[in-house]
């Protein structure tokens, strides 16, 4: 099976603890480039999960022909996302997928234009324990309100690479 390449564009606690590792667990996925603003964490990132390709700019990554797949860990979407359609990529966006309306209707215009696919990180939609509560709320006869608690969070020691 030939894998597919995959450029992270932003390399923040989200793309660490979550994307990154999982990604390299997935034999159908090569985590083939990262980039991030700050040039100390891409490196830093990079060398955590050998990758060899590095950028400090989107644009870049976003040029080479080598890569597939682009997911966005970045706080905001809008401009990048539109970017990676244009140049060909599929998306994997991270919620929320954008801040307002028009830039929703931008980047989806380019999605659609490009004939490339985009999927919004809605991290729990396929958690085998989502789909289960969702199961049991189905088979309730006539619920007009339910109500659910969730309680997560990280309670390891960490230590971010830089703060805002």
């Amino acid at each position: 099976m030939e894998k597919l390449r995959v450029g992270i564009i932003g390399c923040g606690q989200i793309a660490q603890i979550m994307h990154l590792p999982y990604l390299m667990e997935l034999p159908q996925y090569e985590v083939a480039a990262v980039c991030d603003i700050s040039a100390k964490v891409v490196n830093t990132v990079a060398e955590w999960y050998g990758v060899s390709d590095r950028y400090v700019a989107y644009e870049e990554l976003l040029a080479a022909d080598d890569i597939d797949i682009v997911a966005i860990l970045t706080m905001d979407h809008g401009d990048i996302a539109e970017a990676a359609a244009e140049s060909g990529k599929h998306l994997f966006v991270e919620k929320p997928f954008c801040f307002d309306p028009s830039e929703g209707h931008r980047v989806l215009s380019a999605v659609e234009r490009n004939k490339v696919k985009l999927m919004v990180g809605y991290m729990k939609r396929y958690d085998p324990g989502y789909e289960y509560g969702m199961a049991r709320m189905r088979a309730m006869e006539d619920v007009r309100l339910i109500r659910v608690h969730d309680f997560a969070g990280d309670f390891s020691v960490h230590e971010p690479l830089y703060t805002l």
